[in-house]
């Protein structure tokens, strides 16, 4: 935690491992990520959203829902006297408490607000009529998108945070053909779903980023715990936790951390070299597999087979 530069944002995930096992008390069913009918145990871990590394993890039991994790992710970092941070956070976590304690901590954050929330929603029938304003139109990675920015003062004590609400204009597809050029037609689904007046709407609470465009894309980088995430049960063959004492389960997790590392790292060396184009991570590491460095004293010097 030490090595993270104070400019770095911290991705905060739970994935669920399944496991057959009886005996272990961190074994419980709970929401399932995977959708199979398992018990389960809950891995936690911060990434660091620029290095693309795993910072942080620890182990949870399955029947913990995400919400109820973040205080004690605070606590843990308040005993290791962790300098303040920036946490990017999924819609999962969201809850008053949560964004009370990241207040009082004097935390960065940024935090996607689910819509069923009534102020969200009162916020959003606020600007619902100019809000595909040409001053709100914004392009974000080749997409269209109207938002509006606002201060906004959270509780009792007023705490300075900014509330962003974009619309995603989805309505229509636009495609090109060689033939007969530009084509636009309706996007059907997106259509349906706005007999709700609500529909398409997000909502980014964060004390850190006074920017639109800049909120929008520190969020939308946070899929970098997505595919982090999914390393640990795919590529490093961890789907299923196939022992029973927590002792050995965290030693397996280690390992697994130790690698994920490796892997990450990996991966951002791909992106910057473009290999990444041309071969995923496990198709790279078939192909050097073979590869044998010998070192000869002699005159020889580093052969490469």
């Amino acid at each position: 935690m030490d090595r993270i530069s104070e400019d770095e944002f911290l991705c905060y995930g739970i994935t669920s491992i399944s496991s057959y096992s009886v005996l272990n008390e961190y074994i419980r069913y709970g929401h399932n990520r995977d959708r199979e009918k398992l018990p389960q145990l809950n891995l936690a871990m911060l990434f660091g959203q620029k290095s693309s590394l795993p910072a942080y993890y620890h182990r949870i039991p399955g029947n913990l829902t995400d919400v109820h994790t973040m205080h004690n992710l605070l606590e843990t970092f308040k005993k290791l006297e962790v300098k303040s941070l920036l946490y990017v956070l999924d819609k999962g976590i969201y809850s008053r408490k949560n964004v009370d304690e990241l207040l009082e901590r004097r935390d960065h954050f940024l935090i996607s607000v689910p819509l069923i929330n009534r102020w969200v929603r009162d916020a959003i029938d606020r600007i619902i009529g100019t809000v595909h304003d040409p001053e709100g139109y914004r392009m974000v990675d080749d997409e269209a998108i109207y938002i509006h920015s606002r201060l906004y003062p959270w509780g009792e004590g007023q705490r300075r945070c900014f509330l962003h609400l974009d619309i995603y204009d989805t309505y229509f597809v636009s495609t090109m053909t060689p033939v007969r050029g530009k084509k636009i037609s309706y996007n059907t689904e997106a259509v349906n779903q706005s007999v709700s007046c609500r529909a398409g709407f997000q909502a980014l609470l964060t004390t850190k980023f006074k920017e639109s465009l800049e909120t929008l894309q520190v969020n939308r980088d946070k899929d970098v715990v997505e595919k982090c995430l999914d390393d640990p049960k795919n590529t490093l063959d961890m789907k299923r936790l196939r022992m029973h004492s927590i002792e050995k389960v965290d030693g397996r997790l280690f390992v697994q951390l130790i690698a994920l590392i490796l892997m990450s790292e990996l991966r951002r060396a791909m992106r910057e070299s473009k290999l990444i184009a041309r071969y995923t991570v496990r198709e790279l590491l078939l192909e050097m597999d073979p590869l044998t460095r010998i070192h000869d004293e002699g005159k020889y010097g580093l052969i490469l087979t």
